[in-house]
């Protein structure tokens, strides 16, 4: 894959740096890395007294810092 990349990255030749870049592709295609989405359902509820909470979409990270009770 360096020899690949380092080919890709140099030679002047463009059928030559097309055809490595096609078989990076393979290459990662094959063998690279893998994500996985995951995502889960996410619920909140306050009373109606409470204000100033500045809701995120991600778990974890909404900021209760302003929030106040009246």
């Amino acid at each position: 894959m360096d020899e690949l990349i380092a080919l890709a990255g140099t030679s002047v030749d463009e059928a030559e740096r097309t055809a490595a870049y096609m078989r990076i592709q393979e290459i990662l295609a094959e063998r690279g890395p893998i994500i996985v989405p995951y995502f889960f359902a996410q619920f909140m509820v306050t009373d109606a007294a409470v204000e100033g909470i500045q809701l995120h979409p991600f778990a974890g990270r909404t900021n209760f810092n302003t929030a106040s009770f009246n």
